[in-house]
């Protein structure tokens, strides 16, 4: 795995593309840092840090589109995939050069907070939150990025793809809070019921796929599938009530961004860290199964 490590990030800085994402990052931090720290002569790092967080939209594809797309186009992913190391090894290194990239864009930035250190004292406790908060989310990115890098051939299509999904993952929170908006002029409960109930049936559904993919149990998958559908229907039936406000509680659980308020705050909160975490290792895993299922037909 080492060794796929060292040659993506040779990849990245024998081409223009490593230099190009940190010049964008640090660049932004720096003019971000000057507009908002030294203009106003503010101490609050965390300010200038939340407003790159839109730039990483862009950055990020930049950054995953050629891990696994570049090797499909130029057809050197059968070489890569008949030597002596697991598809796990291969997805892991990838990942992980990417994110040491990216970590090492993170790491340049820190020179902006020293600067004020002379002047002042800094939150350090905040601001390595906020550090934190910015590695689990660019992880999870870079995962998701890598995910759709493995399912094409085409670096831009890659890229495009990953920027919308992004986008979508960015804006989740104000889906959620138009959900609601919705629900609630409709002023009807048996109706957002039967919303978040067909919800819970895509979730199912959804389920169902994951484990059939990973199994190949027609029988197993079909049983869980039809218990988890009889419990819904069932709890419905029930107490339609307990599935009142499921829908944007559901979306705003998996909300990237909603999680990453607390970074932004300072708040370190272990199960964000968890869920990021999780996040990020449940992409990897749809990468290896995208990339066994390519190696095997």
């Amino acid at each position: 795995m080492t060794a796929i490590i060292r040659k993506e990030l040779r990849g990245y800085f024998n081409s223009w593309i490593g230099y190009i994402f940190l010049f964008i990052l640090v660049g932004l931090v720096g003019v971000f840092f000057a507009l908002i720290n030294l203009n106003y002569q503010m101490g609050n790092f965390q300010d200038t840090l939340t407003n790159i967080t839109i730039f990483l939209l862009i950055l990020v594809p930049v950054l995953t589109m050629r891990l696994f797309a570049e090797e499909a186009r130029q057809r050197t992913d059968q070489l890569l995939f008949t030597s002596p190391i697991t598809v796990m090894s291969i997805v892991l290194g990838k990942f992980l050069s990417a994110f040491v990239l990216a970590c090492i864009g993170l790491g340049l930035t820190l020179i902006f907070p020293l600067m004020i250190i002379p002047y002042g004292t800094l939150p350090g406790a905040e601001i390595f939150v906020v550090y934190l908060g910015y590695a689990l989310l660019i992880a999870c990115y870079i995962s998701v990025g890598m995910f759709i890098s493995a399912c094409t051939e085409n670096q831009i299509i890659a890229a495009v793809i990953t920027f919308f999904v992004m986008i979508f993952m960015y804006i989740m929170d104000g889906i959620a809070a138009q959900v609601t908006n919705i629900v609630t002029a409709s002023q009807s409960s048996s109706s957002a019921a039967m919303i978040s109930l067909l919800f819970v049936a895509i979730i199912i559904a959804v389920l169902a796929y994951i484990i059939y993919d990973a199994t190949k149990n027609y029988y197993a998958t079909g049983g869980l599938a039809l218990i988890l559908i009889a419990v819904a229907t069932g709890l419905y039936v029930f107490d339609a009530s307990l599935f009142d406000g499921f829908l944007t509680k559901s979306i705003q659980w998996v909300s990237v961004m909603s999680r990453f308020t607390n970074f932004e705050n300072g708040v370190l909160n272990v199960s964000d860290i968890i869920y990021y975490i999780s996040f990020a290792a449940l992409f990897i895993y749809l990468s290896v199964n995208a990339i066994e299922k390519k190696r095997w037909k």
